[in-house]
């Protein structure tokens, strides 16, 4: 079997840590590295990540050479190259797995060396009423529930919608071609990755009926309710575009995303109007054209615009 290395972010999850540990060892993987990064924690969280490597085998501890707080991101990244699995996974501080986390998508990628990466769903699991009156998409179950065809998977991310940071599993050989995280982005942040993913590599889908993680949703989690995540997915989808641009991929793959992203950005504002939220059409429109000034030359986008100046 492969070896798999699972990095994990830690910002302030001391309370979490050995969950989220624990259920990493009950899988079982027998050449299982797990990588901690803290990231600047002002708890007891680096403490702890030492204190859980001197009680298991197969787990680094890994700080910022400077020791301060720098991103998910620029985390993520610093674990990804200080790690050594030929697989790479994906966990947060306060999340955690289930036992068959890593069984049917070590399985397809044993099976079929032509494909990059395998993801699944995740099971949402909040802290609090607060936690989940936050959580925008309004289902507990984090995720595509369809297995897409590679070649459509982009389309279906640059709707908007993507698997969980702790649901996929991929080949460290497919970062050649994407690159790592982009460090400037603190939001949606995994969702660039997955769409350079999705442009360059193969990407399938493997029992999404069962979710193999669990997001443990505090009031205080990262991922923004609906209006504010649709502005940092506008940049997101910038970033990606621009991303593109830079490299050599198939000219009706970057036709495809440049049509997907400035659908997402009108339907934003549709239904931002629909929905009588007209401010955050104003934000919407004002930011896709920033992002994307190519965008008033739709008529889609015009149309949108002339409706709301005449307060239609």
């Amino acid at each position: 079997m492969s070896s798999v290395s699972c990095i994990i972010p830690v910002f302030n999850a001391a309370a979490w840590l050995e969950r989220a540990i624990r259920s990493l060892l009950d899988c079982g993987l027998s050449d299982l590295e797990i990588v901690m990064v803290d990231d600047g924690s002002t708890d007891e969280s680096l403490a702890e990540a030492h204190r859980l490597q001197r009680v298991h085998e197969g787990i680094r501890v890994l700080q910022h050479p400077d020791k301060q707080n720098h991103g998910v991101s620029a985390t993520r990244n610093l674990g990804i190259e200080n790690s050594i699995g030929e697989l790479i996974c994906f966990l947060d501080g306060d999340d955690f797995v289930y036992p068959h986390r890593f069984e049917a998508a070590h399985a397809v990628l044993q099976s079929d060396a032509g494909i990059d990466g395998v993801y699944g769903t995740t099971k949402m699991v909040f802290e609090s009423e607060e936690a989940q009156a936050g959580w925008y998409q309004g289902e507990d179950i984090f995720g595509f529930r369809d297995d897409i065809p590679s070649e459509e998977l982009l389309g279906r991310l640059l709707k908007g919608k993507c698997w969980a940071t702790s649901a996929i599993l991929f080949r460290r050989e497919l970062l050649k071609w994407t690159g790592l995280f982009d460090p400037t982005l603190h939001i949606a942040e995994d969702c660039n990755l997955w769409f350079r993913m999705a442009a360059v590599g193969r990407i399938v889908g493997a029992d999404l009926t069962n979710p193999v993680s669990v997001y443990w949703r505090t009031t205080g989690s990262a991922y923004q309710a609906g209006a504010s995540q649709k502005v940092h997915m506008l940049r997101s989808m910038q970033h990606f575009q621009r991303w593109l641009k830079s490299r050599q991929v198939d000219p009706t793959v970057k036709e495809q995303a440049r049509q997907c992203i400035r659908d997402f950005a009108i339907n934003g504002i549709i239904a931002a109007r629909s929905s009588q939220q007209r401010g955050l059409a104003w934000s919407l429109a004002a930011k896709s054209f920033q992002l994307f000034p190519s965008i008033g030359l739709d008529y889609r986008f015009q149309r949108q615009l002339l409706s709301m100046t005449l307060g239609r």
